[in-house]
């Protein structure tokens, strides 16, 4: 392993029944690109997160590294790796990834249970939706390493509150482990849409200022922070269903992609759109309009004529 760590056709469609197909056409993003199944997900390259930006803190790029993850994926696009969308890369054909803060990091460089960092991660001008089931996946490289998650729900300015959640399985042949995400977790209803999403460092029992807690006994949960209510009530956060918390040396992840397991949506899906009948009565209002107009021409002509 290379990381170092059939269509019917209409003859005479109404005019409603177009504006109806054009609106429904221009608010999804069809399928495009390859699909793949790694870790036990299934989804398409067109759905992968296209944008990382370092929000709270810093990473050490020094310790950035390249990944296996992709290699043997026909086709697959390296540049939606984590690591490439921040800035690191070496090699076009790998993917890459920045870890979180590392025990390892040395001076003037971020430290586990002390820098708290963030990383936000969107698809640019596209929706994820809510749909059922696991709604998108991360997958974290090398060794089981924690992180917490949230969302920003499409029009809002808050991101919902911190998630952790057990690792689903690890992937032998791509080396990661992945992690899938229900929306409805966060709070989402059917349907909703989330326009971006965070990905945050965990703290254990060694840091000073506290460990991060989770509200259910498994170990898995909403988070919650020293100070947060609940939290002196909250249960230790673990790295299997009541198991043991994670090592500082496990708290450095190292994510290295980000997908949607469903089809994307167009920014302006998040709008209303016209029910038929107040399209009809639109297209209804066009057309008294138009015989208006040309009843008052043939009004004018007959004057004329006069």
């Amino acid at each position: 392993m290379l990381t170092s760590r059939s269509t019917k056709s209409l003859k005479k469609p109404s005019l409603a029944l177009i504006f109806l197909t054009t609106v429904g056409l221009s608010t999804s993003q069809s399928a495009t690109a390859a699909t793949f199944t790694v870790g036990g997900f299934t989804w398409d390259e067109v759905n992968s997160v296209s944008t990382a930006e370092v929000v709270e803190g810093s990473m050490d790029f020094e310790r950035a590294l390249l990944s296996n993850f992709g290699q043997g994926l026909s086709g697959f696009d390296y540049s939606r790796s984590t690591g490439q969308l921040l800035g690191y890369n070496p090699n076009p054909n790998f993917s890459s990834s920045v870890p979180f803060p590392d025990a390892e990091g040395g001076t003037n460089r971020p430290l586990p249970n002390v820098d708290r960092t963030t990383i936000e991660l969107t698809w640019g001008d596209r929706l994820l939706p809510n749909l059922s089931g696991d709604d998108f996946v991360i997958y974290e490289v090398g060794s089981q390493e924690g992180f917490s998650v949230s969302i920003l729900r499409a029009g809002e300015s808050n991101f919902t509150t911190n998630r952790y959640e057990f690792s689903d399985r690890f992937d032998a042949t791509q080396g990661v482990f992945a992690t899938g995400f229900n929306l409805d977790d966060f709070g989402l209803g059917a349907d909703d849409l989330i326009s971006a999403i965070q990905i945050t460092n965990l703290f254990n029992s060694e840091a000073a200022t506290g460990a991060d807690r989770v509200d259910d006994p498994s170990g898995q949960g909403n988070v919650l922070y020293p100070g947060d209510a609940g939290y002196n009530s909250g249960f230790t956060l673990t790295r299997e269903p009541f198991g043991s918390e994670y090592l500082t040396s496990n708290l450095d992840a190292d994510i290295v992609y980000v997908v949607g397991l469903h089809d994307l949506v167009a920014q302006r899906a998040a709008q209303p759109v016209p029910e038929p009948a107040s399209v009809l009565g639109l297209l209804a209002f066009g057309a008294f309009g138009v015989g208006s107009r040309l009843l008052r021409q043939q009004k004018q002509r007959t004057v004329d004529k006069g």
